[in-house]
């Protein structure tokens, strides 16, 4: 079933070999964002930052353009510092932050309450219990890190995936945070 859901976002075109790249941004109605994988997360955007590089790309500075020319399509969303909530989990990414927020609060009263849940929701079940996520969103702002490393590389195996050379950026290569939702 195709996603009819929409959402704004802030984009930027492509620039174009051998053509004026125009300053400026468009604002733009997109797909909501789905979940591909089961280690997916989507976040609501509830706050977003204004960079440098951000300012750059507004301004179409040539220093970018190489950037922005690999970026995936011919528009990207803006953005890659924010804040947000939870709003949907791949059921991966449910089981693993239900192991770290235990963790998280592990002297706090809400661990009974995430225990309770937990058990409710045998297997793989947490990405679609809405308690779980009514438990994160009340309680748990999230941001994330916006460079995807390859993992595999030299730079990635010895704890320097931030200068991975397949690193792609959201926000720059990728769709970023400039929306409603990531």
């Amino acid at each position: 079933m195709e996603n009819t859901a929409t959402m704004l976002a802030i984009t930027k075109s492509r620039p174009v070999p051998g053509r004026p790249w125009p300053e400026g941004v468009q604002l733009r109605e997109r797909p909501l964002p789905e979940l591909q994988n089961p280690e997916d997360v989507r976040i609501r955007v509830t706050y977003a930052g204004i960079c440098g590089t951000d300012v750059g790309i507004y301004q179409s500075k040539e220093a970018l353009r190489e950037e922005l020319a690999m970026m995936n399509g011919n528009e990207v969303v803006l953005g890659h510092e924010f804040c947000g909530q939870v709003d949907a989990l791949g059921p991966m990414a449910a089981e693993v932050l239900a192991k770290r927020i235990l963790t998280i609060v592990s002297d706090r009263p809400e661990r009974e309450s995430l225990r309770r849940i937990i058990a409710q929701s045998p297997g793989r079940g947490l990405s679609s219990n809405s308690e779980f996520l009514a438990f994160l969103r009340e309680r748990f702002d999230v941001t994330a890190e916006m460079h995807l490393t390859c993992g595999h590389c030299y730079a990635c195996r010895t704890g320097n995936g931030h200068v991975c050379p397949n690193a792609q950026i959201q926000g720059l290569q990728l769709d970023g945070s400039f929306a409603h939702y990531l």
